[in-house]
């Protein structure tokens, strides 16, 4: 009694094992993404958002000095804030914390600006955001 497979039953035999192989592999697609999400810390290294806020920058009256308006939006703690003049960090003395409508002063403490025009930046260290950019006349403080 050779054993036969009809032709319906022959073809749905093999369907089982395919899907079942499919599945697997989707699976362990999955597994393999989530595991490399926590072995890489993408999501632990991720940056608070940068304040909102209208901040302008202008020539100050004495030496290595820069005025700071704050017109609108969050208040800025300037511990959280690095000014950059000419693409380098600098160490500056800061106003502390600026709301809407406040102004203030940051003095260059570091030497070498002879009154020429500089590009100053702020950067919110945080979220590693320019949150203000201007180009002002630094006092001679050399």
């Amino acid at each position: 009694m050779p054993s036969e497979l009809s032709d319906d039953n022959r073809d749905e035999r093999a369907t089982t094992p395919v899907v079942g192989i499919v599945l697997l592999v989707a699976l362990t697609v999955i597994l393999a993404a989530v595991l490399g999400s926590f072995v890489f810390g993408f999501g632990e290294n991720l940056n608070e958002p940068a304040p909102t806020a209208q901040i302008s920058l202008s020539d100050g009256g004495d030496a290595g000095e820069v005025n700071v308006s704050h017109q609108s939006g969050d208040a800025i703690s300037f511990d959280d804030v690095s000014v950059i003049a000419d693409g380098s960090t600098v160490t500056a003395t800061t106003p502390g914390e600026l709301e809407a409508g406040e102004g203030g002063v940051i003095t260059i403490t570091e030497g070498g600006f002879n009154g020429s025009k500089t590009e100053i930046q702020l950067r919110h260290d945080p979220s590693n955001s320019i949150i203000a950019r201007g180009t002002v006349t630094v006092g001679d403080n050399s």
